[in-house]
């Protein structure tokens, strides 16, 4: 368990980086703290952290395994959690 949560946050941090400092250049958004169009890339910012954080949650809601969505419905606390963030 140790290693996946190691390696999930590497891949989380290797993601943000991207995103924060190279996706500008990459992607055409506008970067930069009062210009209006910054909030776009303030916006993908959020987007991908969030959507990592949910994908990250339904593939261990079932304990980690690769079939993540097979008896995923039978836990109502983590249905519920998962309505509540959409």
């Amino acid at each position: 368990m140790l290693k996946n949560i190691i390696g999930q946050t590497l891949f989380q941090l290797g993601v943000m980086y991207w995103v924060v400092v190279d996706s500008p250049a990459v992607l055409g958004y506008v970067d930069g703290g009062s210009v209006p169009g910054a909030t776009v890339h303030y916006t993908m910012v959020f987007n991908t952290f969030v959507m990592m954080q949910l994908f990250n949650q339904v593939r261990m809601g079932e304990g980690g395994g690769f079939g993540c969505t097979h008896g995923v419905v039978v836990c109502l606390w983590f249905v519920y959690f998962v309505g509540v963030l959409l």
